[in-house]
């Protein structure tokens, strides 16, 4: 995305094989970099990256989707996670931070928690005329793709 000073800004997931967490997977991380070139070159800010926060799977924390809200004044990141409590198959959560210069980021409540799959992959949020749209891949036996839908980000959201 591009900030209000031309700036271009992307979130990524990585992964560290050689930091592995308490239960010995990778720690997965978001990571930062801009570009103010138009986009032909790009600087990683690896001081900027952060991992699962408490109650979170550190080796589920991927896929990071960003937007702004200008309702609230905010950047919006949605980030794909698991609660490290629960049962096993029903701790998939999109988890949400803000920020208003896309540097600084702050964890805020869970964007979507309904507790019925094990994961809500690449999740990404739009609107489209009155409506707002929250479309995710279900990490479940079917592997669907899903949508919910909801007057406000605050929601509820209808399936």
């Amino acid at each position: 995305m591009r900030a209000d000073d031309g700036v271009h800004h992307l979130f990524y997931a990585s992964q560290s094989p050689r930091r592995p967490g308490a239960d010995g997977r990778p720690l997965q991380q978001i990571s930062h970099a801009t570009s103010s070139d138009g986009m032909r070159s790009w600087r990683r800010h690896p001081e900027l990256a952060f991992g699962a926060i408490d109650g979170y799977e550190p080796a589920h924390w991927r896929d990071p989707f960003v937007f702004r809200d200008d309702t609230a004044g905010v950047w919006r990141m949605l980030i794909a996670a698991r609660h490290l409590d629960g049962p096993e198959r029903r701790r998939g959560v999109i988890a949400q931070f803000v920020s208003r210069d896309l540097t600084t980021w702050k964890p805020t409540e869970p964007f979507w928690d309904p507790r019925r799959y094990p994961a809500y992959e690449c999740p990404e949020v739009f609107r489209w005329g009155d409506w707002w749209y929250l479309v995710y891949s279900e990490l479940s036996e079917s592997f669907a793709t899903r949508y919910r839908m909801a007057r406000t980000l605050q929601g509820p959201w209808l399936i």
